[in-house]
């Protein structure tokens, strides 16, 4: 008599380090059945890696979070920041947007992301965007075009209603920005930090500071049409540890006020590779300290206090220039220490440069 042979068989194996069963059958349909399913599960149990695309537009009015999953996020109208109750300056109230490490947000032509609303001089409708990348995963706010280039969305605008302390740009790329705000980043009375971050291609400046008092820390700042970093006269804010290179015109363009707070920046390839220092009133003490950048004067400073007081007894204002300073002045400007008042009595300045031998 003969045996009859098992319509299927059962091996085993190790593949990739992952154990399969292989299911032999005799039968050819049964076979082909049997391979289709197979195939289904396969495919139905690896983890999808490809992130989804998501249109976004209007105003953030709630705490919303743009995740990886999401990823990337395509702005297609301005994008603005800001809660449904307005509250005082002195004890804001925001709406926060967090956006996760590894995030993209493209902007279509002529778009760009808003924080806080303005309502009244002692009030607004507040917003906070907090941006925590990573060194490996940095958060990407670029131009959604073919073909980027500087100039093609406004950039990120931080307006006064910005609620500072909960707003922070950490590990970002921001690019292609300057469209309308003349800047990639621009700071509207506004003070928040960013640190370790790439600001370039901007059609205009990379970061603007507007009556602005940010703290910008350790970031690199390069390939922009204008200034790495510019600020009107009402701006000082915290430069320090920063690499500027092969932006149109100075690296850092500051008012006399402004430059005590600049130190440990450096760079290369800038149309001009100092700290440009426009002319100006110093009316608070300040201390220029040593960089590789050199100071670059462009029209007179005037070092002396806001109020008068008598030759007898002055009260000055002291600009102090630690050793190893380099002050360099353009034709036809100068340093003048003091402003004459009265026969008894004008507004006091003082110089204080100590260098050494070496």
């Amino acid at each position: 008599m003969m045996n009859k042979q098992p319509n299927s068989s059962i091996y085993n194996q190790f593949i990739g380090g992952f154990k399969f069963y292989e299911l032999r059958l005799q039968n050819q349909s049964t076979y082909n059945l049997f391979t289709i399913i197979a195939f289904i599960v396969i495919l139905f149990s690896i983890p999808s890696t490809i992130c989804a695309e998501t249109s976004v537009s209007g105003d953030i009015r709630q705490n919303t979070t743009w995740t990886l999953e999401g990823s990337p996020y395509i702005v297609t109208g301005d994008i603005t920041v800001a809660s449904l109750d307005y509250s005082y300056h002195s004890d804001p109230d925001s709406v926060r947007l967090t956006i996760e490490p590894g995030v993209q947000i493209r902007f279509n032509p002529g778009t760009g992301l808003i924080v806080g609303i303005g309502f009244h001089s002692i009030a607004g409708y507040y917003g906070a965007l907090s941006v925590q990348g990573t060194a490996e995963s940095p958060v990407a706010f670029t131009s959604n075009a073919e073909s980027p280039a500087p100039g093609d969305w406004k950039g990120i605008y931080f307006r006064n209603e910005t609620h500072d302390a909960a707003t922070l740009l950490e590990h970002c790329v921001v690019e292609y920005g300057g469209h309308t705000q003349n800047a990639n980043i621009y700071f509207a009375n506004a003070n928040p930090v960013i640190n370790n971050s790439t600001i370039r291609f901007s059609s205009s400046d990379g970061i603007y500071l507007s009556n602005s008092s940010p703290a910008i820390d350790n970031n690199t700042i390069t390939n922009n049409s204008n200034y790495g970093i510019s600020g009107n006269i009402y701006s000082a804010g915290f430069i320090t540890d920063n690499t500027l290179s092969d932006n149109g015109q100075a690296a850092i363009n500051i008012h006399p006020s402004a430059a005590g707070r600049v130190s440990g920046n450096s760079g290369s390839g800038n149309g001009q590779d100092l700290i440009r220092v426009y002319g100006g009133e110093l009316r608070a003490n300040s201390t220029w300290v040593k960089q590789e950048l050199p100071f670059g004067i462009t029209g007179d400073i005037t070092v002396s206090s806001w109020d008068f007081s008598d030759h007898s007894n002055p009260c000055s204002v002291t600009l102090t220039i630690e050793p190893g300073v380099q002050i360099r002045f353009n034709p036809g400007t100068g340093l003048i220490v003091g402003i004459t008042f009265h026969s008894n009595a004008g507004y006091y300045g003082a110089l204080s440069a100590q260098g050494t031998a070496d």
